[in-house]
Formats: structure tokens, sequence, C-alpha cells
């Protein structure tokens, strides 16, 4: 975590509530995404490709989540694959 409204586990403290997560997937790589509801998210990949689901998403791609709930999961296809994702309230 990069940034958090209370600046836990070392995180940048932003004082809203908002939360910046980023990871780095190598080609392979799988990680669940967990959609919570009554929040938003923007998924935004910095570097690489890497798929979601059966959606393909390469560097400077972005998709944003409003409404939904459940777990989705990341895949890298080239590594090294670094994405953001912002999660916001609803």
């Amino acid at each position: 975590m990069l940034a958090s409204p209370d600046g836990v586990d070392g995180a940048l403290a932003i004082r809203q509530q908002a939360r910046l997560l980023a990871t780095r997937l190598h080609t392979g790589d799988a990680l669940a995404l967990s959609l919570q509801p009554g929040h938003r998210y923007w998924l935004q990949v910095a570097a690489g490709e890497l798929a979601l689901e059966d959606r393909l998403l390469a560097a400077g791609d972005a998709l944003g989540f409003e409404g939904e709930a459940g777990t989705h999961t990341l895949r890298g296809l080239t590594g090294p694959c670094d994405v953001l994702v912002f999660e916001l309230p609803g």
C-alpha cells in the first residue's frame, strides 16, 4: 500500500477516504483483486501487460469499477508488469 487515510503499515497518510495500492506481477504471476461493495476502484497499468479475467491490458490502459463486488484475478503476461489500484469511497 502506497497511500491510505491514516498511513497504516508505513503508507503515506493522505487524510482522505482512499487507498492507493501497487503491485508488480511477473510473467505467470496471479493476484486476486477483491472489490468491496460500496467502493469504487480504478486499475491503472503502468508498465507491462496483464490479463484481468478475459481482458488484456497493456501499459497506459485502465479500468474503472463502480457498484461491483467480488474477486477478479490479475495475471502477469509480460513481466515485469506494474499495476496501481485506487480504492475510493462509493
